[in-house]
């Protein structure tokens, strides 16, 4: 029994027998009352009736007080009269002790004689004593027939008495009993009825406690399971006792309980199918959605960042990273974490280095290896509070079986975030689904930036200065504005997914007009004529020319290379040119008049705004034959005091604001890298 239930059934026990007490002594008081008045009121009618007996007793006899006062043998008849009188009265258990004969003496009555009841010795009254006449008149105290009751004092204590005239009017006869013995009786009378109390008060207590026994406990029980059961606990069961009403509805609350047990079970197992029904929709959604990007992004940084993050929803895991290379030393070209973009950030360009016996399983067409984190050789996660989680590797492979890359992914978590200890088969076969379409995706790009890289090797022959790393390092830096811009501007998916391939390989064609440029020109080392800077400001015209079709790409990469020299002020070049009168003759495209002044804000193509600011910052970062690269701050400082004169100020709040992965996307091309790769 806990002791809240002691308490309650203590409490109950304590109401019972207070409710009992209460109403025992209300009981005893009014009782009390009742019989204090009934006593006296019997006592007085006695008292009027004894003593008128006593009376007529002496008036038959002849006892008058002048006759009781003149013969002595007459004052011991008459006092044995009396005596006869109280004995009698004794017997039957009166509180009677005294009964006298008085006369009236002036304003006073005197004892004539007088006789006791009680201890051997004890005397009450000496004859001879006077007491003091109430009434004003004696005679009318001794009419016939007149008699009093009440209370009377004398030196000793307060007596009760009553009195009645004689037949002759000669004196009265009065009886008195002690005030203390009434009192005494009084008393017994109150002590039964404090016993009678604490016996209700006993019998309150026994009672209460049988009533919480029976009644309250169970209904406690009922109560403390009720709240059991509602927090969840559906095998408790009630000890079923009590009076048949509560032992009936225990018995309904058992069997309530085990209905409810298995409800919930039954909700449980349906939960459990649901979430396992939605996560395999959820993943077959995630697929489908990797299927279509893989089919309409022309992108790859873009779409590996979405494989990325459908790894990490789909397995799932905490931390999802592309690793690029064939040999032990590989490069993060893409990195996804969970709870940790920081981290995310800082693994992009880093190098590890895999274990020789991890590689060669890879190599030899193991599907996946399931090393701990810490064991890759990525020193980033060294460190981090993923090392000790495991990890998953599946190789990204080539159509000719060449190891392109590897996958990983790392710290498996249950659909509640919660750790899971290890990958299972299933998530093993479903990152190789997400390598083999990276594996396609990565030769696609690399197929394409091949054929692009042969006509900006054109370029690099012409200009030392155009590499491919320069080429790419633009195209990615562009890539980062303009996902920034599409976000800004709610442009729709599908709109934003061909923008960035057309922005891809635009800004990868930026300059390849310098092909047209003579040599003496794009390889002088020193500052340039003003004849000689006018025929350079032409590579823009002859870029636009050796780019033709009609396509919404084509004209896309026309614009940025005629128009990725303007300034947001209109100083730039080379303005509004027609280069489709030259019909694309180079020597007419060399001899075309350009413009005073250049293209203004908006007048300048976006992808030609974008293009400018990534050119630049390329150029001002990168070293050169004839400057070192500047420090980082000074580059960023020096595009933002450009903002509303060189360039599109939006464009360079951007800039600014995403910086970390600008950063990021332009390290990935350091000019040491292979260009064909």
């Amino acid at each position: 029994m806990t002791v809240k239930h002691v308490s309650l059934r203590v409490r109950v026990a304590a109401v019972v027998a207070l409710v009992a007490a209460v109403a025992a002594l209300i009981m005893g008081i009014l009782g009390m009352r009742i019989i204090r008045g009934q006593m006296l009121e019997a006592t007085e009618c006695a008292a009027s009736d004894v003593v008128s007996m006593l009376a007529v007793q002496l008036d038959d006899r002849g006892f008058t007080p002048s006759r009781i006062q003149a013969n002595p043998a007459i004052r011991e008849q008459a006092r044995q009269v009396l005596s006869d009188t109280l004995k009698r009265l004794a017997a039957v258990n009166s509180n009677w002790k005294s009964a006298s004969i008085l006369s009236p003496d002036g304003k006073e009555w005197r004892l004539v004689v007088a006789a006791s009841h009680g201890p051997a010795g004890e005397v009450l009254h000496r004859e001879g004593d006077v007491f003091p006449i109430e009434a004003e008149d004696p005679e009318e105290t001794l009419e016939i027939g007149h008699s009093t009751v009440g209370w009377y004092h004398t030196d000793v204590e307060d007596w009760f008495g009553s009195a009645t005239t004689l037949k002759d009017k000669s004196g009265i006869v009065a009886m008195g009993m002690r005030m203390s013995e009434l009192r005494e009786f009084f008393l017994q009378v109150l002590e039964l009825a404090l016993a009678s109390l604490a016996l209700a008060i006993v019998v309150g207590v026994v009672l209460g406690w049988w009533v919480s026994r029976r009644i309250v406990q169970p209904i406690e029980q009922v109560r403390a399971f009720a709240a059991s059961v509602d927090a969840g606990n559906f095998k408790a069961r009630l000890a079923e006792h009590g009076p048949p009403e509560i032992l009936a509805l225990m018995q309904d609350m058992n069997r309530m309980a085990t209905s409810l047990g298995e409800r919930d079970a039954l909700l449980r197992r349906n939960k459990a199918l649901t979430g396992e029904v939605r996560s395999h929709e959820s993943r077959m959604a995630a697929f489908e959605a990797i299927e279509v990007d893989f089919a309409e992004l022309g992108d790859l940084n873009l779409l590996m960042r979405r494989m990325l993050e459908g790894v990490v929803q789909v397995l799932p895991c905490e931390l999802a990273v592309v690793l690029l290379g064939d040999g032990n030393r590989m490069g993060v070209s893409h990195a996804r974490c969970g709870g940790d973009t920081e981290l995310a950030r800082v693994l992009l360009g880093q190098f590890c280095v895999l274990p020789d016996t991890t590689l060669s399983n890879l190599r030899s067409g193991m599907d996946h290896a399931e090393p701990r984190l810490a064991n890759t050789g990525i020193a980033a996660l060294s460190g981090s509070s993923h090392a000790d989680r495991p990890a998953l590797l599946v190789p990204l492979r080539s159509g000719g079986g060449d190891l392109l890359g590897v996958l990983l992914a790392a710290d498996p978590r249950a659909r509640d975030g919660s750790f899971r200890e290890a990958f299972t088969e299933q998530d093993a076969a479903n990152l190789r689904h997400f390598s083999t379409l990276m594996a396609m995706s990565l030769e696609r790009q690399r197929f394409t930036d091949r054929l692009l890289t042969r006509m900006i090797r054109m370029a690099e022959t012409r200009d030392p200065r155009e590499t491919g790393a320069h080429v790419k390092r633009v195209s990615g830096v562009s890539m980062e504005l303009f996902e920034a811009w599409a976000q800004r501007h709610n442009l729709r998916d599908e709109d934003a997914q061909f923008a960035r391939t057309t922005l891809r390989t635009a800004s990868m064609l930026h300059d390849v007009g310098k092909v047209g440029i003579s040599d003496s020109i794009l390889k002088k080392p020193g500052k340039l004529t003003d004849e000689e800077y006018a025929a350079m400001k032409r590579h823009t015209i002859l870029g636009a020319a050796l780019l033709p079709g009609d396509g919404a790409q084509d004209e896309a990469a026309r614009e940025v290379a005629l128009h990725h020299h303007e300034r947001w002020d209109g100083k730039g070049y080379p303005g509004q040119v027609d280069i489709k009168s030259a019909h694309g003759d180079i020597e007419k495209l060399l001899a075309l008049p350009l413009p005073t002044t250049g293209l203004k804000e908006y007048d300048i193509p976006l992808f030609a705004r974008i293009v400018a600011i990534a050119d630049v910052y390329d150029a001002l970062s990168s070293p050169r034959a004839y400057k070192e690269a500047w420090p980082e701050a000074k580059v960023i400082e020096t595009i933002k005091a450009d903002a509303g004169t060189a360039f599109d100020p939006e464009l360079v709040q951007i800039f600014v604001e995403r910086y970390d992965r600008i950063r990021a996307a332009w390290s990935m091309h350091p000019d040491s890298a292979n260009e064909d790769a």
